[in-house]
Order: C-alpha cells, then sequence, then structure tokens
C-alpha cells in the first residue's frame, strides 16, 4: 500500500546531506518511506546528468571513511548510527562526466530509529511492505534491509562496498550476498552492467593476498548458497551469483593506520570501478540520467514493496503512460490479414513495425535503452505469434523475424544521431513516405495503419494521398 505524505514543514535551508530511504518496523508491520527531496537536492548542474551511485554499507568504519570522503563542512553533518539510507554528493567529482553520489546505507543494521522513525526533509512517500506482514518470521529486519538494497539501490549503482568490520566479518558478508545470489535476478539489465562488489577488509598483514581472500570469501558465498537452496552443480550456483553482481572483489585497508591513508586507497579502488562502470553503461546505452532515476525509482518501490521477488523490468516501467504491447499485438495481425502477398510481408510489414516501434518507444526525453533489449522484453512474443499465423515456411518465419529486429536497431542507431526531440517523428514519417506506393490501396476500420498503434479516430483510413 502507497501513501503520499504531504503534510511536511517547508524546507528552509538546504542540508548538504539528505534522508533518502527510512524503514520503520512495528508490530502491525514495516513500512518504507521514501523522501523525494534527497534526490532533488542533489548539487547536479542540471539533471540530465548521469550520476555514479556507490553504496557504502557498514556502520562505524563506513562512517570514518565516508567522513573523510566528502572532508569540508559536508563531513561535520554525517549522521552516526542512522540505521536508514542517506545520499551523499561528493563534490569532488563535479566537474566529471558521471558525479559520484555516495548511498550512506545503514538498513542492514538495527537501530532505533527502525522503530522510532526518522526526521526527513520535504514530502515522503509512505510503502508498507505487504510481503514482510504476510511472513513475519521468514523477514527479519537485516534481511529486510539486505533485500532493499540489493534489488532497489543496487541495480542503478555502480558498485556496492560492504564493510566487514562493520557487518560481523567476512563470513556475515557472506551470508548477505548469498541470501541475495539465491533469489531471482534483481531486474532485466544485461549483466555487463551490474554492480561490482567491494569487501572491505582491515587487515594487519603486510604479505595480504586479496586473490587468496577472495577466493576463500568465493567459497564461502557459494557454500552458503548450496545450504539454502538446492543446485544440481556448482557452476549452476556462480551463475545464479552471476545474475546479481558483475564481480566480488576483496580490498584489504592495513589496520592501524591513520584513517586519511586507508580512505585515500579505497577511494582510488572506487574511482576506478566506477569508470568501468560508466564506460559499460554508456556502451549499453543503460546510462541513467539523474532526471531517469527520479522516474524509475518510484516504481523500483512499488514493486519491492509489493513482490520483492519478481525481477524489475526497467524497459516496462520507463513506457510512455498507457502504453501497452497488446493492442500493438491486434494492430499487427490487422496488417498482416491485409497485406494481400507474402513478398509484401518484406516490403511493407517489415519496415512498418520497425519504425512503429521506433515511434512508439522513444518519444522525446525518453531514455535510449537498447533496441535489442526493447524488442526482447517488448515485442520478440507479440511479432513471432503474428508471423507464425501468417508465414508458413518456418525459414520465412525466422528471417522475417530478424529482418524487423535488425531494421529496429538500424533505425535506433539514426535516431541515436539524429538531433530534435522529435527525431523519432521525423525517422518515421520519411518511412512511411517510402512505403506509400504499399499503404495507399490499403484500409481498415480496426487499425491506423500509418502507426500500428492506435485505431482510426475520425473516420475510415485511408493512404492514397500521397505524403508530403
Amino acid at each position: 500500500m502507497r501513501m503520499k505524505m504531504e503534510n511536511q514543514p517547508p524546507l528552509m535551508n538546504m542540508a548538504p546531506h539528505s534522508l533518502w530511504l527510512a524503514m520503520l518496523h512495528g508490530r502491525t508491520g514495516s513500512t518504507l518511506r521514501e523522501y523525494e527531496h534527497a534526490l532533488e537536492a542533489l548539487p547536479l548542474r542540471d539533471a540530465n546528468r548521469s550520476p555514479s551511485f556507490v553504496v557504502l554499507v557498514g556502520r562505524r568504519t563506513k562512517s570514518e571513511i565516508l567522513r573523510h570522503f566528502l572532508r569540508g563542512a559536508d563531513a561535520d553533518c554525517l549522521p552516526q548510527n542512522h540505521g536508514q539510507a542517506y545520499l551523499w554528493y561528493d563534490r569532488r567529482s563535479k566537474h566529471g562526466e558521471n558525479p559520484t553520489v555516495y548511498v550512506d546505507c545503514e538498513l542492514q543494521t538495527y537501530d532505533r530509529s527502525q522503530c522510532k522513525g526518522s526526521n526527513g526533509r520535504g514530502p515522503d512517500t509512505a510503502r508498507t511492505m505487504d510481503w514482510a506482514v504476510s511472513s513475519p518470521r521468514l523477514f527479519t529486519r537485516r534481511k529486510m534491509g539486505n533485500l532493499l538494497c540489493a534489488r532497489v539501490i543496487a541495480p542503478l549503482s555502480a558498485a556496492v562496498c560492504y564493510f566487514a568490520s562493520d557487518l560481523g566479518g567476512m563470513r556475515a558478508v557472506a551470508i548477505l550476498l548469498a541470501e541475495q545470489g539465491v533469489e531471482k535476478p534483481p531486474s532485466d539489465l544485461p549483466e555487463t552492467v551490474l554492480p561490482h562488489v567491494l569487501v572491505v577488509v582491515e587487515t594487519a598483514s603486510q604479505d595480504f593476498d586479496a586473490t587468496v581472500t577472495e577466493s576463500e570469501f568465493d567459497e564461502s558465498v557459494v557454500e552458503i548458497m548450496r545450504s539454502l537452496e538446492r543446485y544440481r552443480r556448482e557452476g549452476d550456483v556462480r551463475d545464479a551469483l552471476g545474475l546479481h553482481f558483475k564481480q566480488v572483489r576483496v580490498i584489504g585497508l592495513r589496520r592501524g593506520t591513520d584513517v586519511k591513508s586507508r580512505a585515500t586507497a579505497l577511494r582510488m579502488r572506487i574511482v576506478t570501478v566506477s569508470k568501468e562502470a560508466s564506460v559499460a553503461r554508456a556502451a549499453c546505452r543503460l546510462s541513467f540520467r539523474l532526471s531517469h532515476v527520479q522516474g524509475l525509482v518510484g516504481s523500483l518501490l512499488d514493486q519491492f514493496c509489493r513482490d520483492h521477488a519478481t525481477p524489475f523490468s526497467f524497459v516496462r516501467a520507463s513506457r510512455p503512460m498507457g502504453f501497452t504491447t497488446q493492442d500493438f499485438a491486434a494492430h499487427l495481425r490487422e496488417l498482416m490479414d491485409r497485406v494481400p502477398l507474402e513478398v509484401s510481408l518484406w516490403h511493407l510489414v517489415a519496415p512498418l513495425v520497425a519504425s512503429s516501434m521506433l515511434l512508439a518507444n522513444y518519444p522525446p526525453g525518453a531514455h535510449l535503452f537498447p533496441p535489442g533489449l526493447v524488442f526482447q522484453q517488448l515485442y520478440r512474443s507479440v511479432c513471432k505469434a503474428a508471423v507464425y499465423g501468417r508465414a508458413v515456411q518456418p525459414l520465412v518465419r525466422k528471417s522475417l523475424l530478424a529482418v524487423i529486429e535488425r531494421d529496429f536497431e538500424s533505425l535506433f542507431e539514426e535516431l541515436a544521431s539524429a538531433s530534435g526531440e522529435w527525431a523519432a517523428a521525423a525517422l518515421h514519417f520519411r518511412r512511411l513516405r517510402s512505403l506509400h506506393v504499399y499503404l495507399r490501396d490499403l484500409r481498415s476500420h480496426k487499425t491506423c495503419l500509418s502507426c500500428l498503434l492506435r485505431s482510426p479516430e475520425v473516420r475510415l483510413i485511408t493512404l492514397s494521398e500521397p505524403f508530403r
């Protein structure tokens, strides 16, 4: 259940930190509060920049390191043992293409604020975690915080850092990752853009070997996962873990050295990982701008509170309001019924379908999700059903689907390099002009044959007049 809380005191001076997500546990259930002002308050130059979120999970050691990351006046405002999730802007990265935003996360720990509530700024949205209410004994506070971090915060992040000394040691961190690994993947994002995991350990050894420690830690995670879930072979366990994290690395910080030295070493590693993640996301066209993150977080939280186990679809959640592929399926069947010859499937149906998908999925201001991901998530099954219902030869069916997808990707490349908010519409009108010789004699009472998105609004659609 979701409730909007508007009766909040007006915002005064902007604080250098912002409470973002807060969990409140009571006898009757658990509530998750989202403070929308936290993202709005990030001092980015504009909402079109793509921040790199880095999650820091821990308590005392985490706070010491974060205080050095922030330095200056911001560090003096760092809350202690807050038990929630705060956002901090790294001012030293403000001139970069992907400025760093630290998520100060203590949701996996216990704190009085989780029972008494926290004082966030601005209006908040309260959501009840329905699944926790129905099965209270299965979900401890620590596990709920772990799931929230893994299924809401991590998919938006470049890296997640676990401070082992704050969480009970390496074994405790292995349990957290294993509990995530036995769940279904958190989202439909490809493995190349999954978050990196950095396990931060303190060591007194001068001969600390991170490679050996990583191997032992990996075996520990696999062992715990096998105790939580049945797997046929060990490879299945590692495959399941690979659906949640890009990689898991251990970083050793020398115990006894000053905080500045340890924080500098960790920050250098975080910067390297963040750059690698940003490059991977940019290559896949999955670098979310701040405005997109603001639009997606609400949907992520809604689904998490309703059903934490189902993977979140970024593609479906980002479609325009009222978007559905059910209508597209009906309109596609109508078009194919109106096409007299099978050869027209190649000359008319394939290019029109590809262009219509471009028009429907990339309106002005939309995130440019990779077309292959959009086609797989939304259209493959729809197109396959329509093509298989018309084309007789198996080779024709397979080839036609491939042609539609390739043409969709080709149009997308033109869109990505084009200028102007209405580039998708301009490309679609150009395609319609090229198809006029095939469309001019087609008529339908059910489908607008110029877009395949809706039914005719006013009269029987006819395309006998040339496009101008």
